[in-house]
């Protein structure tokens, strides 16, 4: 990204020229509709949907999404809450296993890259 590149030439010091952006090859969407989030990904409509899309790395956090959907739906009975992450990585099956662990497996959905 630009602020990654700004950052290494800023703060690490690496040379202008050795630093470039390269776009990720997702295509911009080209459309406003909106998904039938629900619908697409198998989640009952009854549920509000936490969506969270990026690359499976554990820096990103989502071990802590997955503890705090574990305290909403084992602590507080919460059965209206559901996680979706779109996105693959290196860490994803990780991510699945914890889902597994803390047995919400029926509150989170990992759709993988889309």
């Amino acid at each position: 990204t630009p602020f990654v590149s700004r950052r290494h030439r800023e703060v690490v010091g690496f040379p202008a020229e050795r630093c470039f952006v390269a776009e990720n090859g997702i295509p911009e969407a080209n459309s406003t509709e909106r998904l039938a989030v629900h619908e697409a990904f198998g989640i009952p409509a009854e549920r509000q949907v936490l969506v969270a899309v990026g690359r499976a790395h554990h820096v990103k956090g989502i071990t802590v999404v997955l503890e705090t959907m574990a305290q909403l739906v084992h602590q507080q009975g919460r059965r209206d809450v559901h996680f979706l992450f779109c996105g693959d990585g290196p860490h994803l099956a990780d991510f699945q296993a914890r889902a597994s662990a803390l047995d919400i497996t029926d509150f989170v959905t990992f759709a993988g890259r889309q």
